[in-house]
Parts: structure tokens; C-alpha cells; sequence
């Protein structure tokens, strides 16, 4: 059975580990910019949003790839090619989660760590997990995603008002 990764944004703390755990298991280094996986904050609203690739069931960034670089296998996984791929950005354009990174002149996409992703294995709060595709729930996941930044931005401005700021 297919597995995806999933996030409950009411855990992630931003620390950004898995960032770092993804650059170093990729690329040996340090380094979060080569890394598959975005930590996207919203400092004002206090949300931090884990951003990558969703292995989506009808790719728009495979479909956009002028050479082929992005494809996906039998298992479900997107993969990238660096071989074929020519720096076109169309599949960083068209991805809708903009789970396609681009760094030194390279993308990087995540591939799941060929089925025992790091960025879960190292998470110190369990907010990133990789569940059968079955329990992810793709749509239930973006309306609960909607409402919680809703309801975190609400609450910051109700914040905000109640100091007089």
C-alpha cells in the first residue's frame, strides 16, 4: 500500500530538524537550503507550515516537464532526474504546494528516503508522519490546514487587540 508523509501543524515547532536531517541523509551536509523539505514560518500568525512533495495522483509537475526529468514510479513515488532536468523552473512553477526547491543551480524533490523518510525518524514532536495513503485523507488534511491557520490568525488578532498593539 502507498504511504505519504502528513503533518499535524498543531506539533511542528518550526525547530527545523528535519530540515537539516533531510540536507545531511541527501547531501552530507548541513545545510537546509539542500534540503527536500521547507519549513515555511508565518511569524505573525505563529504557524509553522512543513512543506513537501505531495506525490500527487495526477502530477501537474510531471505533466509540465518539457524532458521528462519528473517521474512517477509504480510505488507512487515522484522522482527527479538532475540528469535530464535543464533548469526550466515550469515544474517549481506549476507545483500547487511548492514542494519543488531549487538551490546552486539544482532542484531537489523528495523522494520519500525510498520508503523510510528521515524527516519522520527525527522529528522530536511526531509532527511529521508517514501514514498509508489511506488514513492521509488528502482533502480532509487541506480543510483542517485552512481552518487552523484560520483559526491561529483570528486568534493572534484577537491578541493584538486585547494589548492595544
Amino acid at each position: 500500500m502507498k504511504k505519504l508523509l502528513v503533518t499535524d501543524f498543531d506539533q511542528c515547532t518550526g525547530c527545523r530538524i528535519c530540515e537539516m536531517v533531510c540536507a545531511f541523509f541527501k547531501e552530507r551536509l548541513f545545510n537546509p537550503n539542500k534540503s527536500r523539505i521547507r519549513i515555511i514560518k508565518l511569524e505573525k500568525e505563529g504557524i509553522d507550515i512543513p512543506v513537501f512533495c505531495q506525490h500527487c495522483e495526477e502530477p501537474i509537475c510531471r505533466d509540465v516537464c518539457p524532458v521528462g526529468a519528473l517521474t512517477k514510479g509504480p510505488d507512487g513515488v515522484m522522482r527527479l532526474d538532475p540528469e535530464r532536468c535543464v533548469g526550466c523552473w515550469a515544474c517549481s512553477i506549476s507545483c500547487p504546494y511548492g514542494a519543488v526547491s531549487f538551490y546552486e543551480e539544482r532542484f531537489r524533490l523528495c523522494d520519500l528516503c525510498n520508503g523510510d523518510p528521515k524527516c519522520v525518524r527525527w522529528c522530536p514532536t511526531g509532527a511529521i508522519q508517514f501514514v498509508e495513503d489511506s488514513l492521509a485523507d488528502i482533502p480532509r488534511r487541506r480543510v483542517a490546514a485552512e481552518s487552523l491557520a484560520k483559526q491561529k490568525i483570528e486568534g493572534r488578532r484577537a491578541q493584538m487587540m486585547g494589548s492595544g498593539e
